[in-house]
């Protein structure tokens, strides 16, 4: 609710630094919501987003599989589409 839209500004759910603090990384919803298939549920480094990086480690001892993440071109297309800064 309160937060910016980079990713998608027609929905609801927003991207929330103060959540994400708190949460380990998973305050990242216009993230998640724009890309629900992607894994990581957000476009950070390790540092910040620790569920990531547990895991990727669980995929790197084979008890994680199969993780779907958005390309960076993908992401970057749908920002110029539907995002915050885009064409409105």
């Amino acid at each position: 609710m309160w937060g910016n839209k980079p990713y998608d500004r027609h929905i609801m759910p927003a991207e929330n630094w103060g959540v994400s603090a708190v949460a380990m990384g998973e305050g990242w919803h216009n993230y998640h919501h724009t890309f629900p298939w992607d894994y990581k549920a957000a476009e950070l480094a390790y540092s910040i987003n620790v569920t990531t990086l547990f895991l990727d480690f669980f995929a790197l001892i084979g008890w994680a599989y199969d993780m779907k993440h958005a390309s960076p071109a993908l992401v970057r297309a749908v920002i110029k589409k539907r995002g915050a800064l885009s064409q409105k």
